[in-house]
């Protein structure tokens, strides 16, 4: 396959890494951006030059997906998991899963003759325990770790080095991506339901969103928008997945649910099934938010609210694919994910997590930062945005109540002004306004936060991906500035 030039240049800068000694690294690569063709062309050149690789994946689909990518690349695989057909120790290459690697590496450790020299680690923001285990054995050799969303906690303790050879927002603008259209209903009311381990609780969440209303709702609104198209979908937990599943049926909709307990061969009529449009929805919990590649699917439901960003841009990854068909991916967001967390082009964080333990008021101060930014439809204009009346046609919304007085009509989400600027402005000059704003509340003595929230009002987003780096005014600072101003002054004046 011919590379694009994303991909040479991916290549080129983990190839710099290396060079200047670090020997574990990770590649960041937006979902649809060829990750797997990438690393097969990366393994085809380490065994060239005598490596012994491991490509390591977090679950079974991952498997079969990743031996047709390399040996369409002409790569000769075996694969160490279970009784698999292709067990064959003596090749060069060797699709592994990180379930083999923990349960059964006082095997692995024993067999010395077919230990690996050179490792790529798939999904590697979630596969914490293979790390652990491949670091203290193999802690001489070259790692590589592959993921969209390299976010997780403590990833800087792994790896040295990140490489981002693509993102969301440039593989869009240039056309490698699909475009999309949101649509969402008011944000669920999470009020009350308890975090565990960063994220909401799955039996708290199905108490919330698993009612008849709303998954009756998530039917209505898929036959009302999505009618036909190729559709994923996630839900809470199992049983939620399956009561939307069902309501789909009911209304006789072709809809399979899979989970990890479903048979491999029942799992890969299914999935084939959808592949090849003989199911028209596929419903699960997680199984499919990481490395599914289904480029039919042109539709997402989403009914499963999260924290964390990572699942939420794997998730929405899942259909922004160019479909064969023309059509731009449909978002259906049932949970409120786009309003508590941003649309997929959106600015990412673009350094490895260093583990650092944020105190309890830090933690609460953030929380309530976010809650009070966080984008909301319209409910005149539908304009997303993150003030109380809206800036585009001056609506003042009605306070909203619980979850259960949602009618579960969805209202496209549309991106303001604000949000337009964000996308089309260079990530330098964001940059420039950033270091403009901490330098101006330095030189004042503004509290810490100030320039972050600064940047928040000009783009629409926090500053995730900036450095937090002083320096002068730049001409689109200052007119901000004059504009707040103006704006404040007006309002003194009494001038809606």
């Amino acid at each position: 396959m011919k590379l694009r030039p994303y991909q040479q240049h991916a290549i080129g800068e983990l190839r710099k890494g290396f060079k200047s000694g670090h020997k574990r690294q990770v590649l960041q690569m937006a979902t649809g951006s060829g990750k797997t063709h990438v690393a097969a062309v990366i393994v085809k050149s380490a065994v060239d030059k005598g490596h012994r690789v491991w490509f390591v994946v977090d679950n079974l689909e991952l498997v079969e997906q990743t031996i047709a990518v390399f040996e369409n690349h002409g790569l000769d695989v075996g694969v160490i998991q279970g009784q698999h057909e292709k067990t064959n120790y003596k090749k060069n290459v060797q699709v592994v899963t990180a379930q083999t690697i923990t349960r059964r590496w006082h095997i692995i450790d024993k067999m010395t003759e077919y230990h690996p020299t050179f490792f790529l680690i798939d999904e590697c923001h979630c596969q914490f325990k293979a790390h652990k285990e491949i670091k203290g054995m193999f802690n001489d050799k070259v790692i590589i770790g592959l993921s969209a969303t390299p976010w997780a906690v403590g990833m800087s303790e792994v790896y040295s080095n990140l490489v981002i050879g693509a993102t969301t927002k440039e593989l869009i603008n240039d056309d490698y991506l699909s475009e999309y259209e949101a649509y969402a209903p008011f944000t669920p009311d999470m009020k009350g339901v308890k975090v565990q381990a960063g994220d909401y609780k799955p039996d708290e969440l199905d108490k919330r969103i698993n009612t008849k209303q709303i998954v009756g709702s998530v039917v209505d609104t898929w036959l009302n928008l999505g009618r036909n198209r190729q559709t994923i979908c996630f839900g809470v937990n199992i049983a939620h997945s399956e009561a939307i599943t069902a309501e789909f049926v009911r209304r006789g909709v072709v809809a399979a649910h899979v989970d990890g307990y479903t048979n491999k061969e029942e799992r890969e009529e299914i999935i084939n099934g959808f592949k090849n449009g003989e199911i028209n929805i596929i419903s699960s919990v997680g199984v499919l938010a990481k490395g599914f590649d289904a480029p039919a699917a042109t539709c997402l439901i989403i009914a499963r609210p999260t924290k964390s960003l990572m699942l939420h841009i794997q998730m929405l990854g899942r259909v922004l694919r160019k479909s064969p068909c023309g059509l731009s991916a449909l978002i259906l967001d049932h949970s409120g994910n786009i309003s508590r967390l941003g649309f997929p082009d959106d600015d990412m964080p673009d350094t490895l997590n260093d583990d650092r333990k944020k105190d309890q008021l830090e933690k609460k101060k953030e929380e309530k930062e976010k809650e009070a930014k966080a984008p909301k439809p319209c409910q005149q204009c539908t304009c997303l945005h993150n003030e109380f009346k809206c800036p585009a046609c001056g609506y003042v919304p009605e306070k909203q109540h619980g979850v259960e007085e949602i009618e579960g009509d969805l209202i496209k989400i549309k991106q303001s002004a604000v949000q337009k600027r964000n996308r089309d402005t260079a990530k330098s000059e964001k940059q420039e306004f950033y270091s403009a704003a901490i330098g101006h509340a330095l030189t004042k003595g503004y509290r810490e936060g100030w320039a972050a929230n600064a940047y928040r009002d000009r783009f629409g987003v926090w500053p995730n991906a900036m450095e937090k780096v002083s320096g002068s005014d730049t001409k689109e600072f200052k007119d901000f500035m004059t504009a707040k101003a103006i704006r404040y002054s007006k309002r003194r004046e009494g001038i809606k």
